[in-house]
């Protein structure tokens, strides 16, 4: 099937009621190449964390948040993140969860976890807000703060 076939199978079956929604979902450095207007570009999903480089244009675009730990990244900081969540009285996971959230344009923050204990931390930065140094000092990490 053409890509153009696919858009507009897609597009059919949202206009028909049997989905709400369609997004996409790409790596950072793909979502430099999304064509402005693309049906699907209002909700994106991407990594949102003080180390990813956000992709430019996506000002007005929804955002569905994942990786908001960062991967790799989050053992190398541990001992900045754990100061910074110790100051905002969080831990380093809610802080980054919080961090996400708080975005502008993050409409959801995926979170997902096999562990209990991590659920209910996890439910902990619910509607945690963030001081604008924290953000400022989580953003100096790397990347930057369009999102």
């Amino acid at each position: 099937m053409q890509d153009d076939e696919l858009l507009r199978a897609l597009l059919a079956v949202q206009q028909a009621g049997k989905v709400r929604h369609i997004g996409i979902s790409f790596s950072p450095a793909n979502g430099l190449q999304i064509p402005s207007g693309y049906p699907f570009a209002p909700l994106v999903q991407t990594s949102v964390n003080p180390w990813t480089l956000r992709p430019a244009g996506l000002d007005g675009t929804e955002i569905v948040a994942n990786h908001v730990w960062g991967g790799s990244q989050f053992g190398r900081q541990g001992e900045t993140l754990v100061r910074l969540a110790k100051e905002e009285n969080v831990t380093a996971r809610q802080l980054l969860i919080a961090y996400a959230a708080q975005r502008p344009s993050v409409k959801v923050t995926l979170v997902g976890t096999g562990r209990a204990e991590h659920l209910r931390e996890n439910l902990g930065a619910i509607g945690r807000s963030l001081s604008a140094e924290t953000i400022r000092r989580l953003d100096a990490m790397g990347g930057d703060s369009r999102v």
